[in-house]
């Protein structure tokens, strides 16, 4: 009897702990990125490291030395409107917050400002605290602040006068450190993330400190695959949000198209 009872109790605990796992490892909804327009990248500036939308306007930041530059697309017509050329370091993530726009640089550590409105440099003493710097978007939800990622597995907010450290946030998913955070946007108090050589979009919610979501956007690479001859290093990079007409948009490095679509949930 004795031998019994045990054999149960381990049988149980062994299916307690099976039940656990899983559900802590699968707390996200999983979904699916469903193209339903696509705007024609720039043929010479399109190594993205940044992007985002405001008025009707998607705001994108690329890198490489020699070809970083800040784009601005007008979302109705599909076109470049504005480049700025900014040579001389390696672009990464751009953001507004009032009417200062601020854009990364890889690894010389300082940051970059402008006027929103007429792209003429500002005075800059701001750097980052990191070795790189990667993504950064405005957070809508902590008005005036700035969310951040340094290639590592830590999602920082920031304060855009001093870029000094409001928040630090270690995002984990299926029980493992998720390193090489990139490209983000917050969108409805969820942080969107691109992760370096992923093929999948995380959406992590600060105030539950958990992964919320995470969306398949394997059928939109195949696309790409399908439009150019395809190199594996052109990761996905860049995801942004029209609020006005609830649209995501994403796309990669040296990507033919930025696609834009919505989320629907994954096939079960």
């Amino acid at each position: 009897m004795f031998r019994i009872d045990a054999i149960l109790k381990n049988m149980i605990r062994s299916f307690l702990m099976l039940v656990i796992s899983v559900s802590f490892s699968f707390a996200y909804e999983m979904k699916v990125f469903q193209i339903t327009d696509k705007i024609l990248h720039d043929k010479e500036y399109n190594f993205t490291e940044g992007l985002f939308v405001k008025d009707g306007k998607l705001y994108e930041s690329t890198g490489l030395v020699s070809a970083s530059a800040i784009l601005v697309y007008d979302l109705k017509t599909k076109a470049v409107v504005r480049k700025i050329r900014t040579p001389g370091f390696f672009g990464e993530g751009i953001a507004i917050v009032d009417n200062t726009l601020y854009q990364l640089s890889w690894k010389d550590g300082k940051v970059r400002t402008y006027d929103a409105e007429t792209f003429e440099k500002k005075e800059s003493n701001l750097y980052v605290f990191t070795e790189e710097a990667w993504g950064l978007a405005s957070s809508l939800k902590n008005k005036g602040m700035l969310w951040y990622s340094d290639g590592g597995s830590i999602l920082y907010l920031l304060d855009p006068k001093t870029f000094e450290m409001v928040q630090s946030h270690h995002v984990m998913v299926d029980n493992k450190n998720l390193f090489n955070l990139n490209e983000l946007e917050e969108i409805d108090g969820l942080v969107y993330m691109n992760v370096w050589f992923d093929n999948y979009i995380y959406a992590y919610d600060p105030e539950k400190k958990e992964v919320a979501l995470k969306i398949e956007v394997e059928s939109v690479r195949q696309k790409e695959r399908e439009a150019i001859l395809f190199d594996e290093n052109n990761v996905l990079n860049g995801i942004a949000y029209d609020n006005e007409t609830k649209t995501f948009y994403i796309t990669g490095k040296r990507w033919k198209y930025i696609y834009a679509g919505k989320l629907l949930d994954a096939p079960k």
